[in-house]
């Protein structure tokens, strides 16, 4: 019997986590004899997106994605969240599956309405039934979402607000230890535009004061950074 090869990128920096994935996959192809699987991983921005860049194979069937990794050395991907982006523009039958460590209400919103994932799962609620589980659904063209993320979505509990990438790009330079009046020389805004920026990025996560430290400490809470 012929099997279906099924192309497969697991973005993540942790090598056991990787190493968890692969197993799985050994699984589940164990389970359904009729798929084949062609996998390959990236650790970090700069190697995910040269995967994507690649014009031969064409493009993933699945990519299970992390949202923390090492932004790219040129800064113009931060996290798996701007990864999925760039997915989404140059190859949107490709599936994303979400796999992370953060299960706020605040990102769980933020990544169904940048991303819209067909997949979501929290990293605590991931143990080796649920990865083949997951992956398999997508592979079938259903969708498969975590415990946790079932919860916020079945109680509409999602926030209205998402952060676009100029906000994010704040975050990020405030946290290499930028000051706000060196912003304006980093990013392509002015000084009026960045505070008016910070103080909505204030109003948002509820933090009070002049203070960025807060800011950042909350971001990272919510795992903006």
């Amino acid at each position: 019997m012929e099997r279906k090869l099924i192309k497969i990128l697991f973005v993540e920096d942790h090598p056991l986590i990787s190493e968890g994935y692969v197993r799985a996959l050994k699984l589940l192809k164990k389970q359904r004899l009729e798929l084949d699987f062609k996998i390959s991983e990236a650790a970090s921005c700069d190697a995910a997106i040269h995967l994507l860049q690649q014009k031969a194979p064409p493009g993933f069937d699945l990519i299970m994605l992390d949202l923390v990794i090492p932004p790219s050395s040129c800064g113009r991907w931060l996290s798996g969240e701007d990864i999925g982006r760039e997915v989404r523009q140059r190859h949107p039958e490709t599936k994303l599956l979400i796999n992370t460590s953060f299960d706020s209400v605040y990102r769980i919103n933020s990544i169904f309405k940048t991303l819209n994932p067909e997949g979501y799962l929290i990293k605590v609620e991931s143990n080796a039934k649920v990865i083949i589980d997951a992956i398999s659904r997508l592979i079938d063209g259903e969708t498969f979402y975590g415990g946790s993320v079932l919860q916020v979505l079945r109680k509409n509990l999602a926030n209205d607000f998402v952060l676009d990438q100029w906000d994010r790009q704040i975050l990020y330079q405030l946290s290499l230890g930028a000051t706000t009046a060196s912003l304006s020389s980093i990013l392509p805004m002015s000084k009026a535009t960045i505070e008016r920026r910070k103080r909505h990025l204030k109003e948002i996560f509820d933090v009070e004061g002049q203070d960025d430290q807060r800011l950042l400490e909350r971001a990272r809470e919510l795992g903006y950074i």
